[in-house]
C-alpha cells in the first residue's frame, strides 16, 4: 500500500516558499494598527496635480460617502448584482459628469468586443522587442522590495540578487515603474483609457500599478505565483 501525506500538510510543504511573505504581510498589518509610519513613504498621503485634486473634491461633494470607495463608510455588501449596478451606474455618471469623457471612435470594435466577449485583443498597443529589451534594460539598474507589492515590504528596497536569494519576490515601487520607458505612455494612451472609460460609463482610474520579479528557488522548485 503507497503511503501518501494527507492533503493539508502537503499543502503546508508546498507553500512554503511563501512563509516569508506571509509574515511580512503580518508585519505590515501590525504596523499599521499601531499607527506606526511607512516604511514606503508615498503611502502616507495621496497626492494629486491642482486640476485633479479639484475634480475629486467635486466628486467628493456629490457621490455619497456610503458609494466611495475611500470613506470608511463605504458598502461593499450589496443585497443584489442589480442593487451593485444601480449603485455603479449612479457613481460613474456622477463621475463622467465632472471628467468628462474621451473619444473612442477609432476603437469602437475594441469596445464591442469588450461588452460582448469579455476581453480585446489590442494589436496596435503591443510593447515591441526593442521596448521590451529597453525596459529590462533600466529595470535591471534599480533595486527591489522583498515582496510582490512594494507596499507590502517590511525592508528598504536593495539589489536584484540580493533580494533574489531571500524572498520569492522582487516589486518595483509606484515611481520606479512610471519611470521605466514607455510605461507610462502604454498607461495614459487615450485610446485605450477611451474605450475602458465607454465600457465603464466614466474616465478609469488606475487604483494599483505594480511590477515584480517571481524568482526560481535555489532547489529550481516554483514558489509563488
Amino acid at each position: 500500500m503507497k503511503w501518501a501525506l494527507p492533503k493539508k500538510v502537503r499543502l503546508l510543504l508546498e507553500i512554503s516558499t511563501l512563509y516569508s511573505y506571509f509574515f511580512h504581510r503580518f508585519i505590515v498589518q501590525i504596523r499599521a494598527a499601531l499607527k506606526l509610519p511607512p516604511l514606503y513613504p508615498s503611502e502616507e498621503s495621496y497626492r494629486f496635480d491642482a486640476e485633479t485634486q479639484i475634480m475629486v473634491d467635486q466628486m467628493k461633494e456629490v457621490i455619497a460617502d456610503h458609494e466611495r470607495g475611500d470613506n470608511s463608510a463605504f458598502n461593499k455588501n450589496w443585497k443584489s448584482v442589480f442593487e451593485r449596478e444601480e449603485v455603479a451606474r449612479r457613481v460613474s455618471g456622477q463621475i463622467s459628469r465632472i471628467t468628462g469623457g474621451l473619444d473612442t471612435a477609432s476603437l469602437q470594435d475594441a469596445v464591442n468586443s469588450l461588452s460582448e466577449i469579455g476581453y480585446v485583443k489590442l494589436e496596435t498597443k503591443n510593447l515591441n522587442p526593442d521596448h521590451v529589451h529597453k525596459i529590462l534594460q533600466y529595470l535591471d539598474q534599480q533595486k527591489v522590495y522583498p515582496s510582490h507589492i512594494a507596499h507590502f515590504a517590511v525592508e528598504k528596497p536593495r539589489a536584484r540578487e540580493t533580494i533574489k536569494r531571500k524572498s520569492p519576490f522582487g516589486s518595483y515601487d509606484v515611481q520606479t515603474i512610471l519611470r521605466a520607458p514607455f510605461v507610462a505612455r502604454l498607461l495614459s494612451d487615450r485610446d485605450v483609457l477611451g474605450m475602458i472609460g465607454n465600457y465603464m460609463g466614466c474616465l478609469p482610474t488606475v487604483s494599483s500599478v505594480d511590477l515584480f520579479w517571481s524568482f526560481d528557488s535555489k532547489d529550481n522548485k516554483p514558489q509563488g505565483p
